[in-house]
C-alpha cells in the first residue's frame, strides 16, 4: 500500500494504491492494484485512516456523510511495469486488462479516480439477456 498527497489543475488529492489479493496457506496472491484518487476538499483529514482495515467506502459513508453511487469505467489493456509484473508474478511487459474512470456520489459531485488493474489470474464472466421481438 502506497498513499501521497499530488496535486491535479492545482487542486490537492490523496491517492492511495492498495494491492488486494486472497490469502491461499501463509502465501497471498494478489488479484488487484487499486489506485484511488479523492479530492480533499471533500475528504479533509481521509490520510488518518488505516485502509488495511477499513473499507473507503465505507469511510465515505460513515465519516463524511459521501455516498457513493454513479460508476463510470472504462476497460482496455495496458502494458505493466516491473512493480506490477513482480507482484502478479507475470512477465514485465504484459497487457493485462485495467478499469479506468470516476465515482460520482447522489449528488452528482465527482468522489474518486479510480484505477484498477487485474492480474491474470481474476476470471469475468458476463451476462445478457437478448430481447426478441
Amino acid at each position: 500500500m502506497s498513499t501521497e498527497v499530488i496535486y491535479i489543475e492545482d487542486k490537492a488529492y490523496y491517492k492511495l494504491e492498495r494491492a488486494r489479493g486472497v490469502r491461499e496457506d501463509t502465501e497471498i496472491q494478489f488479484l488487484t492494484v487499486d489506485t484511488s484518487t479523492l479530492p480533499l476538499d471533500l475528504f479533509p483529514g481521509i490520510e488518518t485512516f488505516d485502509f488495511e482495515k477499513r473499507s473507503l467506502y465505507d469511510v465515505m459513508r460513515k465519516e463524511y456523510g459521501i455516498y457513493p453511487s454513479i460508476v463510470e469505467i472504462s476497460i482496455r489493456p495496458q502494458i505493466i511495469d516491473r512493480r506490477i509484473s513482480e507482484l502478479f508474478v507475470v512477465d514485465e511487459g504484459m497487457p493485462l486488462l485495467m478499469a479506468e474512470g470516476q465515482v460520482l456520489s447522489e449528488d452528482n459531485l465527482l468522489v474518486e479516480l479510480t484505477q484498477v488493474i487485474y492480474s491474470p489470474n481474476v476470471v469475468f464472466k458476463l451476462g445478457t439477456r437478448i430481447n426478441t421481438i
